[in-house]
């Protein structure tokens, strides 16, 4: 038979095993350290994008409530970077604008005080003229009166919008009885309210007092009652009141059971011009800056103004206001 001679051979594997082991455990590593790499790089890429991007869509939407004060901080020589160098170029450029329109109206308003106030001393002089007995010629001139009284709450209330547009709204802090100033403040719509048979509730305040600008509560007060008994039908009632807040602040309530703001419209009360019913508001004497007017104030005294209606059952405004409050400029935004 054949014979076959075998040849055995034995080798370690140990140090092939290790050399292994050491080459899954760097590629392992490799593999980690490109991955933790591509994500810093993404998470980089992609804050580098979207960052700036939230910082326009802040701004706009700071632009769009009318604040051209806020800047975006550009940084680097990219196309975003130029697109936020452009933004606040715009930016510049609106605010400039709109300083122009409020000095102008300021102007406007300062020039036509003078012959408003000559017309109106003219036609009281006309009405009490006992040579005038024409019914007819009555009725003219107490149309001008009513109409001159119009243009005057017209021209002052355009004169706070600018002066308030231009900063140059300023507190004069002092301390007083916030219940006291209203309940006096409210009872000067009581023969409005008499006239229109409607009930005025503004006493049993309780005493709060509080350090703010008393003449600018006051017109606060005055624009929100007045607005009450505007908007109430006869028969209505009109309830000033305080509510529970916050310790450090007092809470001002202005309900009235008149015809309601619809949901959509609540959002749009507090901006210039807006009149919810504007032939009503018309036939009034309101024109669409009373509630804009009273947002400024409360925002001078950094306090809050809200609402609360019903179609057909009534409004609530609740101001609620710090019981003390310092006088502050608006800085530059940056962000």
């Amino acid at each position: 038979s054949d014979e076959y001679t075998a040849v055995r051979m034995v080798v370690s594997l140990t140090e092939v095993d290790a050399n292994i082991l050491t080459f899954s455990v760097a590629m392992t590593l490799l593999c980690i350290g490109v991955f933790l790499l591509l994500a810093l790089s993404g998470m980089y890429f992609i804050r580098s994008i979207v960052f700036p991007i939230r910082q326009i869509s802040a701004t706009a939407e700071k632009f769009a409530k009318g604040d051209f004060s806020v800047r975006i901080a550009a940084s680097g020589k990219d196309e975003i970077g130029d697109l936020c160098t452009a933004i606040n170029h715009m930016a510049d450029e609106l605010s400039a604008a709109e300083t122009m329109k409020n000095e102008f109206i300021s102007s406007v308003s300062h020039e036509l005080r003078t012959p408003l106030a000559v017309v109106m001393a003219s036609a009281d002089l006309l009405q009490n003229d006992p040579s005038i007995k024409s019914p007819f010629l009555k009725q003219v001139i107490e149309d001008v009166r009513d109409e001159v009284k119009k243009m005057t709450k017209l021209v002052g209330d355009l004169l706070v919008v600018a002066r308030s547009d231009n900063k140059a709204l300023k507190l004069k802090p002092s301390k007083f009885d916030f219940g006291a100033v209203v309940a006096q403040t409210a009872r000067l719509m009581a023969p409005l309210a008499e006239q229109k048979k409607i009930t005025l509730v503004a006493d049993r305040l309780p005493k709060a007092v509080i350090h703010a600008d008393e003449q600018k509560i006051r017109q606060l007060v005055l624009i929100l009652v007045d607005n009450a008994v505007k908007y109430t039908p006869a028969g209505g009632t009109v309830t000033v009141e305080f509510r529970k807040a916050e310790k450090g602040k007092v809470s001002l309530a202005v309900a009235d059971t008149g015809i309601g703001i619809s949901p959509e419209d609540q959002e749009k009360v507090f901006d210039r011009f807006y009149r919810v019913d504007k032939a009503r508001s018309r036939e009034m004497g309101g024109n669409g800056l009373g509630l804009a007017i009273a947002q400024e104030i409360v925002n001078l005294h950094q306090g809050d103004i809200r609402i609360e209606s019903e179609l057909g059952k009534g409004t609530t405004f609740i101001v609620t206001l710090k019981t003390k409050v310092k006088g502050k400029t608006k800085p530059l935004n940056v962000i």
